[in-house]
């Protein structure tokens, strides 16, 4: 795997192992706590985050075969860091840089563990067939803006995967804290 999906994989599947353990350490009934009266619960937090992740898996993937098809997505030559590059965008602190869902990705009311959780790991499961699927390809050239961030090249969007869910892994925790 080339350095960069390598350090994006290892990067979000150690987040990825944080909140598997949260899941396994608490019963499905803690997941109705939020943090606050509007907050989320914690069915919904996960909800969300297969919400995000399935969907711009599949955007990426839809932009990078039209240009593998088109002949327009060469080589990759870089190894910069795309997790240390990330970091500019403060993702993870949710408290400095509060950020509102846009409504499509906004998790329904009745979102439920035993769903959530399958759908979260069948997105990790299709983003990492994409990072193999293009793996050695300059994946710098395929983009897709963020509501917030704005364009973000696909390295990008892959390392985002895993702050977006230590985002939310830190909001999990302070919800199921709640008594």
């Amino acid at each position: 795997m080339h350095p960069r999906l390598q350090e994006i994989f290892d990067y979000n599947a150690a987040i990825r192992t944080q909140l598997a353990a949260v899941i396994a350490a608490h019963p499905k009934s803690d997941f109705d706590r939020r943090e606050t009266s509007d907050g989320w619960n914690g069915h919904q937090i996960i909800h969300h985050l297969a919400q995000v992740e399935g969907g711009v898996t599949r955007a990426l993937e839809k932009i990078g075969s039209t240009m593998l098809a088109e002949g327009t997505l060469p080589m990759e030559t870089g190894t910069t860091s795309v997790v240390e590059a990330l970091k500019r965008y403060n993702v993870t602190d949710r408290k400095a840089n509060p950020i509102q869902a846009p409504e499509r990705v906004v998790p329904p009311e009745d979102a439920d563990l035993d769903v959530a959780w399958p759908l979260l790991q069948a997105a990790r499961a299709s983003a990492i067939a994409f990072m193999d699927a293009f793996d050695g390809r300059d994946l710098t050239l395929i983009t897709r803006p963020h509501p917030v961030f704005g364009p973000l090249n696909a390295y990008e969007w892959l390392a985002l995967f895993g702050a977006h869910e230590a985002r939310h892994l830190d909001q999990l925790k302070a919800a199921l804290a709640t008594v």
